[in-house]
């Protein structure tokens, strides 16, 4: 089966059923700080990465071990002859300059924007470039496409859990 389909079954759009879902849960604040230190950040730097990972990721063990392996692959942080994590950039910029995006993203979201389908991709490209929500028609307008073809572009969207939709009135 193609994942899209899996995708469905899992959702519960290909069989109409509302199916159980089971969630890892994120690990709390020093946990997360912990699991830092023990991939090597130690000292201010590491628990200043902690908290930010912790905000940024809400806990989840692989999002910040690919971010970690991020950040080292990017140079902002280096290996030292111990084994320790160095940090190259300042506390400030860990705290709040915008890190490095993982592989593992860049990929997954790769895949996930080129299996779209053309009207899915302009509509969505239409959203990012406006940084803020539209209609329907302002879409149709942007993307030049039919109000057929929005609509079915958008139902993509919405299934796939890249944009939501309200009801204004």
């Amino acid at each position: 089966r193609k994942s899209g389909d899996l995708l469905s079954m899992l959702r519960g759009t290909a069989t109409g059923l509302s199916p159980e879902r089971i969630l890892l849960e994120g690990l709390d604040r020093r946990s997360t700080i912990a699991l830092v230190r023990d991939r090597g950040g130690g000292g201010a730097a590491g628990a200043a990465l902690g908290h930010r990972l912790f905000e940024e990721l809400h806990g989840h063990p692989g999002a910040i071990l690919d971010q970690i392996t991020a950040l080292i692959t990017a140079g902002w942080m280096v290996t030292t002859l111990e084994g320790d994590l160095r940090p190259t950039r300042s506390i400030d910029e860990l705290r709040e300059a915008p890190l490095p995006v993982s592989d593992h993203i860049r990929d997954s979201t790769t895949h996930r924007l080129s299996a779209l389908p053309l009207a899915a991709r302009a509509i969505l490209e239409v959203l990012v470039v406006l940084n803020m929500e539209g209609t329907a028609a302002l879409m149709g307008r942007l993307t030049e496409l039919d109000p057929g073809t929005v609509s079915r572009g958008v139902g993509v969207l919405l299934e796939e859990g890249m944009v939501t939709s309200r009801m204004e009135g």
